[in-house]
């Protein structure tokens, strides 16, 4: 027979209640599990556990899935950038292409008859805004469609081009950034670097809108500076040889606005102009590296940037293009052909000198 000791009795009183724990324990736990058991069959109806791996939604994800067509007129270089940039900035804020971004991409190699076969294309895709480099693909977009939002890249003066209704307010599905070629500010320059030049000799396309307007704004800053503005309009290369020695002579700085045209034949001008000790003032940096003396510029591949975050406005923000002023790009630069200012002998003063940036003449291969 178990007898308890003299310890034990001693500790008795707690030992009874902890026996006592332990068994109210054990019964709780067999209630519970036959209570979770009771009321239900054998047959697991239930779904398998997934193998995939979770994963929570991403930031990007969550922006939704867009299509974006993107029109670009040629492979020039400032082209290039715009749409290089505009695809970096887009993915910075969280539009990736293949992930949450599919971009319908058409290039009209510089033909201006492909780009209103492109925007029909494009906008038969079913896309959900239309990215337009250029005036051209730009006017085509929205003869296309007066419903997709079309944001465009690189159109000089959108009024003109009957895009929009005014700057502040341009009252279509239509905005985007200016690649307005700084005109005024390209005389104001003959007139700081060339003090002693009294004739400028404009010759532009007379058959591009863009190249007229810039001539328009370019005389009448000539005007305000007490220069002689002369204008040789012309409409073909066969023009260029009978206008440069009829104006050669007459004239102590040339300038050439941005215009392609002009662009492809640079070095008919500045041959002649050269041999002459005549400065070329161009319109942009593209006109500067193909032997241009000098030109403020703009930076394209802001105008990229720029037209990027005017893009997230309308897809991410419900903005609406009808309300969102033109955006215009206040810094300019300061482009200087090396060759050619080494030619010519001229020395810029300290504060032009500090902000230009020297361009070695870039052959066409």
């Amino acid at each position: 027979m178990f007898v308890l000791n003299d310890y034990m009795k001693k500790n008795l009183r707690f030992i009874i209640p902890v026996a006592a724990l332990i068994v109210l324990a054990i019964i709780f736990g067999i209630m519970y599990i036959v209570n979770n058991n009771s009321g239900q069959d054998n047959t697991d109806t239930t779904e398998p556990a997934s193998t995939e791996p979770q994963t929570t939604m991403t930031a990007t994800e969550e922006l939704g899935q867009y299509k974006i067509g993107i029109m670009q007129f040629d492979d020039s270089q400032e082209y290039s950038d715009v749409y290089d940039e505009f695809v970096l900035a887009m993915e910075h804020r969280g539009f990736t292409e293949g992930v949450n971004v599919e971009y319908v991409y058409m290039n009209a190699e510089g033909d201006s008859e492909k780009c209103s076969d492109m925007a029909q294309s494009i906008v038969d895709s079913g896309v959900d805004l239309i990215f337009a480099i250029s005036e051209e693909n730009a006017v085509a977009a929205y003869n296309a469609t007066k419903d997709i939002p079309i944001v465009f890249g690189a159109v000089n003066d959108p009024e003109e081009a009957e895009l929009i209704d005014t700057n502040e307010a341009p009252g279509t599905n239509v905005t985007g950034v200016s690649d307005y070629s700084p005109s005024i500010e390209q005389i104001d320059l003959i007139k700081t670097v060339f003090p002693e030049a009294k004739t400028v000799g404009a010759v532009y396309d007379e058959l591009n809108e863009s190249s007229v307007t810039q001539i328009s704004l370019a005389e009448t800053q000539a005007q305000t500076n007490e220069m002689t503005f002369d204008k040789y309009p012309v409409n073909d290369t066969t023009d260029f040889d009978s206008y440069i020695t009829d104006m050669i002579e007459k004239v102590d700085v040339i300038y050439l606005p941005y215009d392609e045209l002009l662009i492809d034949n640079i070095d008919k001008i500045t041959a002649v102009a050269y041999e002459h000790g005549i400065p070329v003032v161009g319109g942009n940096e593209e006109m500067v590296q193909k032997g241009c003396t000098i030109a403020y510029g703009i930076d394209y591949a802001d105008v990229g940037k720029q037209s990027a975050l005017m893009a997230v406005e309308i897809l991410q923000n419900d903005g609406t293009p009808a309300e969102m002023p033109v955006r215009y790009l206040n810094e300019l630069i300061l482009y200087v052909n090396t060759e050619a200012k080494e030619k010519l002998g001229f020395e810029l003063d300290e504060t032009l000198q500090n902000k230009a940036v020297l361009l070695p003449e870039k052959s066409e291969e």
